[in-house]
């Protein structure tokens, strides 16, 4: 695996690195570093950066596994590569982006740990001229390592880096990882690798285990760098294609991307009692996600009860000869149009257990062309026992077409006028604080609690990506924290059904009804009827 692994000589010092030549100042400090400070797995996910030319490695576990040393020392080693490889020279200086969710967390893990490892070869600079905040070399055939705040994307996003290191992938949003992924390019460079260091908790829990999936790739056998080295068994790799939400273009090889795990004992210093007891007031399943890096449900999950297996079903194993006639059948939708809209299918046994068994989630549509889609959706003979749409639908909005406002909710009346299925019509879903929302999905999603349960057919990919990688608000502990969602985690499918939820099993706890729902939305109608009439007659007095 290259020059990296050749020579491992014990008393060679960094006061060695001082030959006149940039390349065997590099290769000397390449086999210094023997890269004795690091651990197999360190050592290894370093080196599965470079089985693919657009590599993209995850070490992915829990806290003291050592991921932030990783990385450090990733972007190091790498920039001493490209001076190997001929990329980066004195008159053209290559760049290495190393990343982060928000400035103070990148400066907190990683600023002061640079200087103590890498100070003897360079200096941290706070706004430099050319490249900001950077680590730059001595020498000046070296890669200059440069700090990026995802936070903020105008921040010199049109620049061009030849190798990526991000931290913390799971915190980060999909705008923020989009504006990652498209710095991480340099035409002159054949190779772009990435390397991301990450526990299992935070906003993108679903999406980065859903690209990595780290559960599939460990059931393999593992990947083999180089059967001398000691770091042969840890580097994993799942098969086949990805899931079309996370690559609906088709555009990542699966055989590009590697997941490493790192655990707590993978660090030399670990005490399993001391990390034990300074765990042991956090719920279960924070508990086995940071000692056992589990990908179960992300640490901080607002729905931690929501269980794949458990909740998880399949409706042709079920129901051999399809869903029992006696469920009552609903329908529930969340409005949007540049957002996505979603709508929920969903039945109620004699039990009042809860079964969805259908979804339709899509951005860019218009509300003809949902309800049209819904209406395709809904089978023949599915006769519906309500079907509730967010009060959003039934206020005035701007035409697609800038003729003129309209409501969307009579854009779906028109279109299921006469159609069987929907004769108990369109109809508004009471819209509480989302939080009361949330305690009654809560008890839908527990068991044993003399509280019916919830089902979720495993085709519902949006509601199940979505009730997954809900998570607390950033910044508070899981087990104090508000009962609210994280607002930057997305919701359109979780409305959808606890609309639903809440006008057949909350609202008339809290003493609430459809028929008062309906008469509010009346009220609205005609408040908005006369101040359509006020506007025009101003209208006919300034003429």
């Amino acid at each position: 695996m290259g020059d990296a692994g050749s020579s491992r000589p014990e008393d060679r010092k960094l006061s060695a690195i001082s030959v006149v030549e940039p390349v065997d100042r590099a290769i000397q400090a390449m086999r210094y570093k023997d890269w004795r400070g690091l651990h197999r797995k360190q050592w290894a996910a370093i080196q599965a950066t470079r089985m693919h030319p657009r590599a993209e490695v995850l070490m992915g576990g829990t806290g003291m596994g050592g991921k932030s040393h990783g990385e450090r020392s990733a972007a190091f080693w790498w920039a001493l590569r490209l001076v190997l490889d001929g990329f980066s020279t004195p008159k053209k200086r290559r760049k290495i982006l190393f990343a982060g969710g928000d400035y103070p967390s990148l400066k907190d893990r990683h600023f002061a740990h640079f200087v103590a490892e890498y100070g003897e070869f360079g200096d941290l600079r706070t706004n430099d001229k050319e490249y900001g905040n950077c680590f730059k070399f001595q020498d000046p055939a070296m890669p200059v390592i440069c700090f990026r705040n995802l936070d903020d994307q105008r921040n010199r996003r049109g620049s061009e880096f030849c190798v990526g290191i991000g931290d913390e992938l799971t915190e980060l949003s999909k705008d923020q990882v989009a504006a990652f992924d498209y710095m991480v390019r340099d035409p002159e460079v054949p190779y772009s690798p990435k390397l991301w260091g990450s526990n299992p908790d935070g906003i993108g829990h679903f999406r980065v285990k859903a690209k990595f999936r780290p559960l599939e790739a460990m059931a393999l056998p593992p990947v083999w760098l180089d059967e001398e080295e000691p770091y042969n068994g840890v580097v994993f790799q799942a098969e086949g294609p990805l899931p079309e939400e996370v690559d609906p273009m088709g555009g990542i090889e699966p055989s590009s991307l590697f997941y490493v795990p790192f655990l707590p004992e993978d660090n030399p210093m670990f005490d399993e009692a001391v990390f034990l007891r300074n765990i042991a007031s956090l719920p279960i399943h924070v508990q086995r996600a940071r000692r056992f890096g589990t990908w179960d449900s992300p640490e901080g999950a607002r729905f931690p009860l929501a269980s794949f297996e458990t909740q998880g079903f399949d409706a042709k194993d079920l129901w051999h000869a399809g869903m029992p006639d006696h469920f009552a059948k609903h329908c529930s939708v969340d409005y949007g149009t540049r957002a996505p809209f979603a709508a929920i299918w969903w039945a109620v046994d004699y039990d009042k257990n809860v079964y969805v068994y259908r979804e339709e989630y899509r951005a860019g549509m218009t509300a003809t062309d949902q309800v049209r889609r819904i209406v395709e959706r809904t089978a023949d003979g599915e006769r519906l026992e309500s079907f509730l749409g967010d009060l959003a639908m039934f206020h005035k909005v701007a035409n697609h077409t800038g003729v003129e406002d309209f409501y969307p909710s009579e854009e779906y009346r028109k279109a299921i006028e006469g159609d069987d299925r929907f004769r108990c019509g369109f109809e508004p879903a009471e819209k509480p604080h989302r939080v009361l929302r949330w305690a009654l999905l809560d008890r839908y999603l527990a068991r044993d609690n003399g509280f019916p349960d919830l089902f979720i057919s495993r085709e519902c990919v949006n509601l199940w990506r979505e009730i997954q990688n809900a998570v607390h608000p950033k910044g508070t502990a899981a087990k104090d924290a508000s009962e609210d969602i994280d607002e930057r985690c997305p919701d359109h499918a979780l409305d959808a059904l606890t609309y639903g939820l809440w006008q057949h099993f909350g609202a008339a706890k809290s003493g609430r009804s459809r028929e008062t729902a309906a008469k509010a939305q009346e009220e609205r109608e005609h408040r908005d009827e006369l101040k359509a009439r006020r506007k025009a007659l101003r209208d006919i007095e300034r003429i």
